[in-house]
């Protein structure tokens, strides 16, 4: 058996109202229909993510690995006897159950790769800890359910019962549940994870240098950048003034790997006396140069952990260019209330 002890697999329905009702009826079908029958993809994961990418040549490698491992999962991880969940938007409720067939190919569109399930029951989504109802939520067709499992088991037991209620009227639920923190964290570390993944992954080396320039200009810095092989060690220069001739003048080297000793150390040989140095790195610092900042009052560090912080606190203020390159929108997300 492929699941993890203790976890649920899920399966999402999406928008079509054809899969809810199978769904509700005891079958669940996963898409990528013009795949066929997926028992005729040799049964490995490398197979899959081929097939996957023959199919859809235009894909990224992260929506051909996120397919075919789903793929991969509903024909050959899923056993029979695994417990499954049914999140139902319709109704707002969860059904639980257990797998109960294997896999079937019935020629009939998006419902065409499918499992046959017995469902026990279900339970009001309203039921579930903050923490449950975020991790089910997730935008995965089929996934595993683990982190708030246990919370779900717990609100089997309990049933679906009416919350209580304060003196006027109003559900205590949010002021008790401590899983709407987590969630909150959740939410923001995950943002700040594809932040810096993304950084990453588009502007690693030469075009970093640009980021920081903007983030710099954000908080109200007037940047210059040097040209490409000749920064001697300097790749950003950075004033308050708008004439750019009044000190203190911020030296600043940019880096998108780990950082030693030595770039502190020969960025700080580059200081006049009333300079002031900057490194930043998408990666991290090593003991040995954060001691030897510690020296300096006029030298300062900035990770990779906390630039993402400055990048999204400062976010409105960016460039259009640089919001183009990682695009994000507003949101809110719960906390508990005080």
């Amino acid at each position: 058996m492929a699941i993890e002890n203790g976890s649920y697999w899920v399966i999402h329905a999406g928008h079509l109202s054809e899969r809810d009702q199978l769904f509700r009826s005891g079958t669940v079908a996963i898409g990528w229909a013009n795949l066929g029958d997926l028992s005729q993809i040799a049964g490995s994961r490398p197979a899959f993510r081929s097939a996957v990418s023959k199919q859809w040549p235009q894909w990224s490698k992260g929506l051909v690995q996120n397919s075919a491992s789903q793929l991969f999962r509903f024909i050959h991880e899923m056993g029979e006897g695994d417990p499954i969940l049914y999140p139902c938007k319709p109704t707002r409720e969860i059904f639980y159950g257990a797998i109960s067939g294997p896999y079937q190919y019935v020629p009939s569109g998006e419902l065409s790769n499918r499992r046959e399930v017995r469902w026990e029951g279900k339970i009001s989504r309203d039921a579930l800890t903050q923490g449950a109802k975020y991790e089910l939520g997730s935008a995965l067709t089929l996934f595993q359910f683990k982190n708030y499992a246990d919370d779900f088991r717990s609100a089997i037991r309990q049933g679906t019962k009416a919350e209580p209620e304060s003196e006027s009227g109003d559900l205590l639920q949010s002021d008790e549940d401590e899983t709407v923190n987590l969630v909150a964290t959740q939410v923001q570390e995950s943002t700040a994870d594809f932040v810096l993944d993304q950084l990453l992954r588009r502007t690693k080396g030469y075009p970093f240098q640009t980021v920081v320039a903007g983030v710099l200009s954000a908080l109200g810095y007037r940047v210059r950048e040097s040209a490409v092989g000749v920064d001697g060690g300097i790749d950003l220069v950075a004033r308050r003034d708008e004439l750019e001739i009044e000190p203190p003048l911020i030296k600043v080297q940019v880096k998108s790997n780990d950082v030693g000793d030595p770039v502190v150390s020969s960025l700080a040989g580059k200081l006049g006396p009333t300079d002031l140095g900057l490194v930043v790195t998408l990666g991290s610092f090593s003991k040995q140069a954060r001691e030897f900042a510690k020296t300096r009052s006029n030298l300062r560090l900035i990770d990779g952990e906390e630039f993402v912080e400055l990048f999204l606190m400062h976010y409105e203020k960016l460039d259009a260019s640089l919001k183009a390159t990682i695009p994000l929108k507003q949101v809110y997300i719960p906390v508990k209330q005080l």
